[in-house]
């Protein structure tokens, strides 16, 4: 992981941007994460906001390589806080977060964007499948950056869970993240772009794999194409990075002979992918599976007692695979390319299929009532948990949240349509 993080907080008002700070640094003096917090200065937001606003595509001269320029000193930074809504900048009021992510990230090498306050109206979605079309990786309400989930593993065995700690299971492990993206962005840019296919890439070009990915996600890979399964990086670049404008997308496609425009494209590419990958490769759990996802699932591969809440929440956590029978899940892991997901991940197929498994299924005698909050990364007890149908094409779309969560009122859930 990295040793020490560099985090940027930008907002229009400038009061905003102190009460944000000192959230962060809240969140981290509970935790052993080093970083540095800090904001620009109201002049050289002016400057920022003014040179990425200069470039259009419609100019006759359109040149995004002066963004190289104008954002180099933001390559410090790690992560980067935005708020959405950008009124008080006077003649840039029009700009939102959207306009500035992706630039920010692709020429000045901002590691990972959290856009704030976008979707204030909700902080947990139930359909699950993330938002489309953004540039962020992370969207997330304000209200939430003094969480020290964001930092520092969920910790299912504390007992003020319920009340202080929301902690969505998808929610990013900063510290983690920054240090894999790292890994990703090198990764892409060893590649052929133009001839290198996503899916063999990762390994997931078979057909056992393929046809158990949906339509939609698919689709969302290359939406321009009938056979999606063959994309290469240039043409998800093209077609399915829909967070950063298409002239700079096409205008980085032809300019990949050019190291820094191929490394301005693997920044994109690297956004976009993990969060194809998040949310419609992982988010089903059919292709890939998630610890405590397979605990829910497949319960007797669980290590310690099934009647246990501890053998149950022992599996939840995003560092190294504990609480299940190592001995027969460990060589279905998908440990190869994992940082693309931070967090460890086994084939879902070759988990079922496998007679070794079958035989500890057989072997299981006690049933359990224990669901996985997928709002506060815990399990608890049936009673204790709402369930929801999350937008996923799958058998398996329902999940839990927190009924006390969901009752007290403290916590938005969006749509409602979608609890059962």
């Amino acid at each position: 992981m990295t040793e020490r993080l560099e985090l940027l907080v930008v907002d229009d008002l400038p009061a905003a941007e102190e009460a944000n700070e000192r959230k962060i640094r809240s969140a981290l003096d509970a935790t052993s994460t080093a970083a540095e917090v800090s904001h620009l200065d109201r002049e050289r937001l002016g400057v920022l906001i003014d040179a990425i606003g200069s470039v259009k595509p419609s100019d006759a001269q359109y040149d995004p390589s002066k963004w190289f320029t104008s954002l180099a000193d933001l390559g410090k930074y790690d992560v980067l806080f935005l708020d959405y809504r950008l009124p008080d900048l006077d003649e840039h009021a029009w700009l939102t977060a959207e306009d500035l992510a992706g630039v920010i990230r692709a020429f000045g090498g901002v590691r990972q964007v959290v856009i704030l306050n976008r979707f204030h109206e909700v902080d947990f979605d139930l359909g699950m499948t993330g938002w489309g079309a953004t540039s962020a990786d992370l969207h997330l309400n304000d209200q939430f950056l003094s969480n020290s989930g964001l930092w520092t593993p969920p910790d299912p065995t504390d007992d003020e869970t319920d009340q202080k700690r929301f902690r969505p299971w998808h929610w990013p492990l900063l510290p983690r993240v920054v240090s894999d993206i790292r890994t990703c962005i090198s990764e892409i840019e060893c590649l052929d772009l133009r001839d290198a296919s996503v899916l063999r890439h990762l390994k997931m070009d078979e057909q056992r794999v393929t046809r158990v990915l949906t339509h939609t996600a698919l689709g969302s890979l290359n939406p321009a194409s009938k056979t999606p399964e063959e994309t290469t990086f240039e043409q998800f670049l093209l077609h399915g990075c829909k967070g950063v404008d298409e002239s700079v997308r096409k205008f980085l496609a032809e300019n990949l002979d050019t190291p820094t425009y191929k490394t301005a494209a693997a920044r994109i590419i690297t956004s976009e992918l993990r969060r194809w990958l998040a949310f419609m490769v992982l988010g089903p759990q059919d292709v890939l599976i998630d610890p405590p996802h397979m605990a829910q699932r497949m319960p007797w591969l669980l290590a310690g007692p099934v009647d246990k809440l501890e053998s149950w929440n022992a599996t939840v956590g995003t560092e190294e695979p504990q609480g299940l029978k190592g001995n027969l899940v460990d060589k279905h892991r998908f440990d190869e390319h994992e940082h693309w997901f931070s967090r460890p991940v086994f084939w879902t197929r070759n988990l079922q299929f496998d007679d070794a498994i079958d035989a500890a299924f057989e072997e299981l005698e006690e049933e359990s009532d224990w669901a996985f909050l997928e709002d506060f990364s815990r399990f608890a007890a049936g009673g204790d948990c709402a369930e929801f149908t999350a937008a996923f094409n799958s058998i398996w779309a329902n999940r839990f949240v927190s009924a006390t969560a969901l009752d007290e009122g403290n916590i938005v859930y969006a749509p409602k349509v979608r609890l059962l």
